[in-house]
């Protein structure tokens, strides 16, 4: 009669198998650039803002993807517009207000068939309408560092159309302010965007 770990090992082994002949059977068409819009439904702060800005929602989207030589390695460049809400007590603020940053970014993504990883740098504007410079922010325009990992889904046989859902942290670099509790805003994001081939 098989051991019980060797009959987990076999069952593991089963699994991994099914999993990379279904990878195979739905492999990624890397020919063709896509564009993608999307939100991320929700958001959590951490960092020097995540007790007073702990969750954002509703998030705007937008990515150009170009295919390197048909390979799965991707350049990358992205657009969003994150919402941050505060907590009903804030400590560091007297008067709430919404957070709004403007990410700009280049990177890479590369696929793991569906699955993929991606990085990015770039700047982050906070327009006047979001607060201002010196409410939550030492800086108007600072860098971002963002990365990521997701699945993308594809509904027909040309891959024209699909469904990207991924998870990502971005971070906002600042100098550190204990004064004024200014510094490195990061948040994690959930997102989904609508993804079209062209």
């Amino acid at each position: 009669m098989p051991k019980p770990g060797l009959l987990t090992i076999k069952y593991f082994i089963a699994v991994l198998l099914l999993l990379v002949c279904a990878l195979s059977a739905n492999a990624q068409d890397y020919s063709r650039p896509r564009i993608s819009f999307g939100i991320d439904p929700i958001s959590f702060g951490v960092g020097p803002y995540g007790e007073d800005y702990p969750y954002g929602i509703l998030g705007l989207t937008g990515k150009f993807e170009l295919p390197v030589n048909k390979s799965p390695l991707n350049f990358t460049g992205s657009i969003r517009v994150p919402l941050y809400f505060p907590s009903d007590k804030p400590k560091n603020y007297a008067k709430p207000i919404l957070i709004i940053f403007v990410p700009v970014q280049v990177g890479i993504r590369y696929y793991l068939e569906r699955l993929y990883i991606e990085g990015e740098g770039g700047v982050s504007f906070s327009p006047p309408d979001g607060g201002g410079v010196e409410t939550y922010t030492a800086k108007a325009i600072a860098p971002q560092l963002s990365a990521g990992i997701g699945y993308g889904f594809r509904f027909d046989k040309a891959e024209k159309f699909g469904l990207d859902i991924s998870l990502r942290y971005d971070n906002r670099i600042e100098a550190t302010n204990p004064a004024h509790n200014y510094g490195s805003f990061n948040y994690i994001a959930i997102n989904a965007a609508f993804s079209l081939g062209l």
